[in-house]
C-alpha cells in the first residue's frame, strides 16, 4: 500500500482540486450554453493580471500573516509541544467560518451599494452585518471552549494541556 505522508495529502488535495474544477467547468459550459450565443473571444491579459495582481499579492499578505505565528514557533518550539499548540489553534479558529460566511453573503450587497452610492444603506449593511458576525461568533466561541477538553482529548491526553490556551486565543 501507500503510505499517508505529506507528498500524498498534496497529491490528492491538487488532484481533488483539479478533477472538482473541471466537473464545474464542464456543467457550467452544458448549462449556459442554450443562454450565452458564442461570440469572438477577445481580452487583454495585461488588463486581467493588472487588475487580478492586487487582489492577489493582499490574499497572500493576509495569509502570511495569519499564519506568522504558525511558521515562527514552528522554528523556536519543539514538534510536540507546537502540536498542542496548533491544535488549539485549529480548534478555537472554527469560528472563523461564521465571518467567512458572512462576507460571502454580504460582499456582493456592498458593492451593489457602493456602485448606486446609498451610503447610508451601506452603513446600515455594515451595522446588520456586525450583528450577524458578533453574536455567532461569540456563542461559537463559548460552545467551543466549553467542550474545549473533550475537543482537544481527541488528540490525545497531552494535547488537554492547550485547554487554558484556548481561552486566550479565543
Amino acid at each position: 500500500g501507500i503510505t499517508p505522508d505529506a507528498t500524498i495529502a498534496i497529491t490528492a488535495f491538487v488532484g481533488a482540486t483539479w478533477v472538482t474544477a473541471g466537473v464545474q467547468f464542464i456543467l457550467q459550459r452544458h448549462r449556459l450554453k442554450d443562454h450565452i450565443s458564442p461570440g469572438p473571444s477577445r481580452y487583454s491579459i495585461r488588463l486581467w493580471v493588472g487588475a487580478s495582481l492586487p487582489f492577489l499579492l493582499v490574499e497572500y499578505l493576509t495569509f502570511f500573516i495569519f499564519n506568522l505565528h504558525i511558521l515562527v514557533l514552528g522554528a523556536v518550539v519543539p514538534p510536540g509541544e507546537f502540536a498542542v499548540y496548533f491544535a488549539a489553534v485549529r480548534i478555537i479558529s472554527l469560528v472563523s467560518f461564521i465571518h467567512f460566511a458572512v462576507s460571502a453573503v454580504s460582499m456582493p450587497l456592498f458593492v451593489a451599494l457602493i456602485a448606486k452610492r446609498r451610503s447610508n444603506e451601506i452603513l446600515r449593511l455594515f451595522r446588520t452585518m456586525q450583528r450577524w458576525c458578533f453574536l455567532p461568533t461569540f456563542l461559537g466561541t463559548a460552545l467551543l471552549l466549553l467542550f474545549g477538553k473533550p475537543l482537544l482529548l481527541m488528540f490525545g491526553p497531552d494535547f488537554v494541556k492547550a485547554y487554558p490556551l484556548m481561552f486566550i486565543l479565543g
